[in-house]
């Protein structure tokens, strides 16, 4: 039969109602989307629906570590404070400028959408009623809407990653074991449920790599557009995500050498209008970081005197040496390291699009000397596929049978540290404890002395009650301990942070009071030594994870001047 007829046959079936529709005759999209999905056998979206599944459990285990204290995450009250205020008073400019806006305008929709739920479901009257459930009611309410976003865009990293390794070595092998290494890396598990922007960042760069490498491979003005537009969303989220615009840029020049002048000419074009794209999605969804310029510039030259400090190792070392070895594991560590190698040997275009981002965006930070594990978040996914790259290809040359036994070697380090971090995670933070026993046995109306800082307990935090106690809030220093006039003191220290009292503050507190109750976090006669970034404030180690019970300080109630403490109080 010739193609005509074919055609004719096809049509006719099509009228009477007896066939499908040609892929011809389908929007662009629903045949784009066909197509990708019919590339996959059962057997890998059976194998990607677990990974995705593996990787949710592994992120909301013990997701709600430390709410209701609102400082249980360092940069977590930054970013929700400007979310609440923004969902309070309405408006569009964030009270904040250290991040650009996305993130934010993200979490106020998620509270708003909550906010209409409980409209529709006879929850909420009026917006102040939410407000005094965030404020009263349920403390830390947005704080677990917010993590549950990141834990979404979370999982959703790792659907990403597959399919930017899938279509960087054109194998689902390769994808499967990415997203794999993803779902299971510690270092991403523990970033991607806080309400933090790196997960969020993480996951817009991932698919504005996975856009780039399909331009650079189909060389279509629209596969540009669609780069440009998602690193434009991702510096949105963070601004030194802004490294993801060299992932078109890079292999588009390195091929542009070998290109004659008409092709240069119509290359540089789409690489503008690509850059044009960025520019406009990020102006459209951070546009108070364009608006208020002088506002951000004296907010990031205050974070750059913070991060380059005058002492300490340069992050560049860190990492390398700590940071990724104990949070990607050292098989998938030894692995991605070989596959950047073979990604620079081979300059594939795929592989320098990768590059073009990975390279500079490591450098922006390697010369602070303030080391934050999350700030290499982004770069777990390009390392996963460095690494599920190399295994593939060596394996499918020598033997697969090797794969899985050599999958699992990579991923083990991974889950063993993930579920480890999550028992932790899962039990309740020293400070909350520490608030639970003031408000059984302390007697009401008592005044208590709370030492400044990151660690101290918050009082009076049931604000369904009239406040109990007379907090007041003091340096941790023995003149202040003496002329507080308290009955209490509650004192807080971590010494693997260099947090500890003072000789002076220690002998003061055991001359005038007794300790009435403590809360140590670490287990009495453990063998392994946990291992904590100064600069993270976070109380949960990324190894050693026996040699605590729980997140959170050691907290201490000193009860001065011979008082005793109360069972039951008024």
């Amino acid at each position: 039969m010739s193609t005509a007829g074919r055609v004719n046959t096809v049509d006719k079936g099509v009228l009477a109602g007896a066939g499908p529709i040609p892929c011809a005759k389908m929007p662009t999209i629903v045949r784009r989307l066909r197509a990708w999905i019919s590339g996959a056998s059962v057997t890998s979206w059976l194998a990607l629906t677990a990974i995705l599944s593996g990787a949710a459990a592994l992120r909301i285990w013990g997701w709600d570590y430390g709410i209701p204290h609102p400082v249980a995450r360092p940069d977590e009250e930054i970013v929700l404070e400007a979310v609440f205020q923004m969902f309070a008073r309405g408006g569009a400019e964030p009270i904040t400028f250290a991040y650009p806006s996305l993130a934010i305008y993200l979490d106020v929709l998620i509270l708003k959408g909550y906010f209409a739920w409980g409209q529709l479901t006879g929850h909420y009257d009026r917006m102040m009623d939410m407000l005094l459930d965030i404020v009263v009611f349920r403390p830390g309410l947005h704080y677990r809407l917010a993590r549950i976003a990141s834990v979404v865009f979370g999982v959703g990293t790792v659907a990403a990653t597959y399919a930017l390794g899938r279509r960087v070595h054109a194998s689902k092998r390769v994808g499967l074991l990415a997203s794999l290494l993803v779902a299971t890396c510690l270092l991403h598990v523990i970033h991607s449920r806080f309400a933090t922007v790196d997960g969020i960042t993480t996951f817009f760069v991932t698919v504005a790599l996975v856009l780039a490498v399909k331009a650079v491979q189909d060389q279509k003005l629209t596969s540009f557009l669609a780069a440009g537009l998602f690193a434009g969303l991702s510096t949105a989220v963070k601004y030194n995500a802004v490294f993801v615009c060299l992932a078109v840029a890079v292999p588009a020049l390195w091929a542009a050498r070998g290109l004659e002048r008409r092709e240069r000419f119509s290359l540089g074009g789409k690489l503008v209008a690509s850059g044009l794209v960025a520019f406009a999605a990020f102006a459209v969804t951070s546009p108070y970081s364009l608006l208020r310029f002088g506002e951000v510039r004296v907010a990031m030259a205050h974070l750059s005197g913070i991060l380059h400090a005058p002492t300490g190792e340069l992050a560049l070392w860190t990492h390398l040496r700590d940071t990724f070895p104990l949070g990607l594991g050292w098989p998938f560590y030894l692995a991605a390291i070989l596959g950047f190698a073979r990604a620079i040997w081979s300059r594939r275009p795929a592989e320098l699009a990768m590059l073009g981002f990975a390279v500079p965006f490591y450098l922006s930070m390697a010369g602070v000397r303030l080391t934050y594990p999350r700030y290499v978040v982004p770069l777990v996914p390009v390392l996963a596929v460095w690494a599920a790259g190399l295994v593939v290809t060596l394996s499918s040359r020598r033997s697969k049978l090797l794969a899985l036994p050599i999958a699992a070697i990579l991923v083990a380090p991974g889950v063993y540290g993930s579920v480890r971090f999550d028992r932790l995670a899962a039990e309740r933070d020293s400070r909350l404890l520490a608030t639970d026993w003031i408000g059984e046995h302390v007697r009401r109306r008592s005044k208590i002395a709370v030492c400044r800082g990151y660690g101290a307990p918050r009082i009076n935090s049931d604000r369904r009650k009239p406040p109990a106690f007379e907090p007041v809030e003091i340096p941790c220093s023995a003149d202040a301990i003496r002329d507080s006039g308290a009955s209490y003191v509650v004192s807080h220290e971590y010494p693997p942070l260099g947090q500890a009292l003072s000789a002076e503050t220690s002998k003061i507190l055991h001359e005038r009071g007794r300790v009435a109750a403590s809360f140590d976090p670490f287990r009495e006669g453990a063998t392994e030594e946990p291992f904590f970034y100064r600069a993270d404030t976070f109380y949960l180690p990324i190894s050693g994870f026996s040699a605590l019970t729980r997140g959170g300080p050691i907290v201490t109630i000193w009860e001065l001047d011979g008082r005793s403490a109360s069972g039951g109080g008024e």
